[in-house]
């Protein structure tokens, strides 16, 4: 359906515009106050407008609106200029050469071809809205509002124990108000040169916030992430040139229409498209990006792991995952996913610092939904989207818990945050909830949901199957086992002084009431907002998803295991007995030893790309 767009336009020019207009007044804000309200009511607004949204069109089956306006192109093409100038300079400036050639390489590519071929393609829906569009929006704008807000007392705190380096608080909130802007232009672009622009806008903002604190480790991590993600920006450009000259397309719905029906070349650019996917959702081997996150402050990891970079590669897989499925771009899809997710899953296992721990959380949890993404089938996509719900809310929750542990225990080492849980109790729960909340959506949709167990049968990938058997065993083992760390272990309170501000504790209790809320809501939000959304995408396919009574019995369950930390405080305030923090990390560090097991992965998700892509040419030349 494609209609035009008038009145309907109002909230979607506030979700993409607004924050925008708020982020410029934010940076030439000095004054704390102003800046506090600012912030605050720009979040706010944020958060509403996209409920309002969200009401608005989840009723739909999914509409295509015919938005056509030559100067918004045109406007982007220049904007990209300017980046890639940017760009250049301080590659330049920092000697980081690789930088600055693949700026200038994409952008070329992009200039090229819109001056030689992009004019003349007509682009008949610029704008898609359709459910899964409306969770992506949703989860960005109250999860990003949210960080948002804590960081005002977070980063107040932050620059107490860093006195040394300079207060730059709007070097935050500009960036993040800005990249929630473009997290709604990828989530709503159905114009592959629109969603490009807000994909590299994403980029551009990450690296300035990993750079938040702008020394010589933060920079370096902050270029890497550019690095990668431009690489992974000039796959995304090679992928639009292909299906542009060969098609005279750029509208993602097509072009997943005609890698549904087998076209070489679509194929090809829909795998060009997923390699970016991937990178952006920092899959092996373009993981080094997310290990540079951890240099960051946690309000800026909890941004970007939860609900935008990671985010936007998981959203645009499960665009194509129609097109995914027992072909190439499916096989390296399921593939590298699969090999992210053992990997990084026993890896965890033996990682003692808390930002690493949730690192290689992050890394398993995506490449779980990323293989069920890939097996292109009704079951695993419901399973990835149901699974991405909890990973945005619950990552959210953990890692601003870890940040506002670490203002009070002064420590990464997750032995240290033992500390904690006799002393503030509260944040403890609340920590176990963020824990308890990935642990019960992994055991709620692969046990009571055999669905997404069988759609895996179904796809004949026996390695596949393997690698997430034995790495969802891992993962639990490590979810298990912060459980009982934060449970059991009581001892010494002192370097326990203080207790979370006023806003960071307003986001944690709103963070894990959402997080029992999704538990609860779960039949709710599976048949009448997930499914619908698999029927649209997946024609005639099999939806005999399991009845109602017994998708209750696991959103039951699931609230059980989530809201259980609840009753802990009190219990914890109770006890007397001191009992010393173990550490089982450190035995297994000599059998899943971090460097050993990136290269493993590396090499074989490596493989695995290239023989993909040498397979596929190798068919389009003969």
């Amino acid at each position: 359906m494609c209609i035009q767009l008038r009145d309907n336009m109002n909230t979607i020019l506030f979700l993409t515009i607004f924050p925008l207009i708020a982020s410029s007044t934010i940076l030439l804000i000095r004054v704390d106050v102003i800046r506090n309200i600012l912030v605050i009511a720009t979040s706010v607004a944020i958060a509403v407008v996209s409920v309002f949204l969200f009401i608005q069109y989840s009723g739909s089956a999914g509409l295509n609106f015919d938005f056509r306006s030559y100067a918004i192109t045109h406007i982007m093409l220049v904007v990209e200029v300017c980046i890639a100038a940017a760009i250049i300079i301080l590659g330049f400036k920092y000697k980081k050469y690789m930088v600055s050639i693949l700026a200038v390489t994409q952008t070329s590519i992009i200039i090229w071809f819109e001056r030689v071929y992009g004019h003349d393609i007509y682009a008949g829906s610029n704008i898609n809205i359709d459910n899964l569009s409306l969770i992506i929006i949703l989860i960005n704008c109250i999860i990003g509002a949210g960080i948002c807000i804590y960081a005002l007392t977070y980063t107040k705190e932050f620059h107490k124990r860093h006195l040394n380096e300079n207060d730059k608080r709007y070097l935050f909130f500009c960036p993040a108000l800005v990249i929630i802007s473009a997290m709604v232009g990828v989530a709503l672009s159905n114009n592959l040169l629109w969603l490009y622009f807000s994909w590299k806008i994403i980029t551009i903002c990450s690296c300035l916030l990993i750079r938040y604190s702008n020394k010589p480790d933060t920079t370096e991590n902050a270029f890497k992430a550019l690095s990668i993600n431009l690489a992974g920006s000039l796959s995304f450009a090679i992928g639009i040139l292909l299906v542009g000259i060969y098609h005279g397309t750029l509208e993602l719905d097509k072009v997943i229409a005609l890698g549904i029906q087998g076209d070489e070349v679509v194929l090809i650019s829909i795998a060009l498209i997923a390699l970016a996917a991937l990178i952006k959702a920092a899959q092996m081997p373009f993981t080094g990006w997310l290990h540079g996150v951890v240099t960051a402050p946690a309000h800026v990891s909890a941004l970007l792991h939860s609900s935008t970079m990671t985010i936007a590669g998981v959203f645009l897989l499960i665009k194509l995952s129609p097109a995914l499925g027992l072909n190439m771009p499916g096989i390296m899809v399921m593939m590298v996913g699969g090999i992210t997710f053992i990997i990084a899953s026993f890896t965890e296992t033996a990682q003692n610092n808390v930002r690493k721990m949730m690192t290689y959380s992050t890394m398993s949890y995506i490449g779980l939904v990323v293989a069920c993404v890939g097996v292109g089938a009704p079951g695993t996509v419901w399973a990835s989207i149901m699974l991405i719900m909890f990973h945005a809310i619950t990552k959210a929750l953990m890692f601003l818990c870890v940040g506002t542990a670490e203002n009070i225990v002064g420590s990464k080492a997750g032995e240290s945050l033992h500390k904690l849980f006799s002393g503030v109790p509260r944040l403890a729960g609340l920590m176990i909830i963020g824990i308890a909340g990935g642990f019960s959506a992994l055991l709620g949709i692969f046990i009571f949901k055999e669905i997404a167990m069988t759609a895996l049968a179904d796809s004949m990938n026996i390695l596949l199957i393997i690698m997430i058997i034995f790495g969802g065993t891992a993962t639990i083992f490590c979810k298990a086992n912060r459980i009982g760390k934060a449970v059991a272990a009581i001892v010494s309170t002192e370097n326990v002084h203080q207790k979370p501000g006023k806003s960071e504790s307003s986001v944690l209790y709103t963070l894990a009431s959402l997080a029992v809320l999704t538990c609860l809501l779960f039949p709710v939000v599976s048949y009448n907002i997930v499914i619908p959304y698999l029927e649209s995408i997946f024609r005639g396919a099999n939806m005999e998803f399991q009845t109602v009574a017994g998708m209750l019995l696991m959103s039951a369950a699931m609230a059980a295991i989530i809201a259980f930390p609840v009753f802990l405080p009190g219990k914890i305030k109770k006890t007397r007995v001191k009992i010393e923090p173990t550490h089982i990390n450190k035995y297994l560090e000599t059998h899943f030893d971090e460097a050993k097991m990136n290269k493993i992965g590396n090499v074989a998700s490596s493989f695995v790309i290239v023989t993909v892509f040498a397979i596929m040419m190798g068919g389009v030349l003969l």
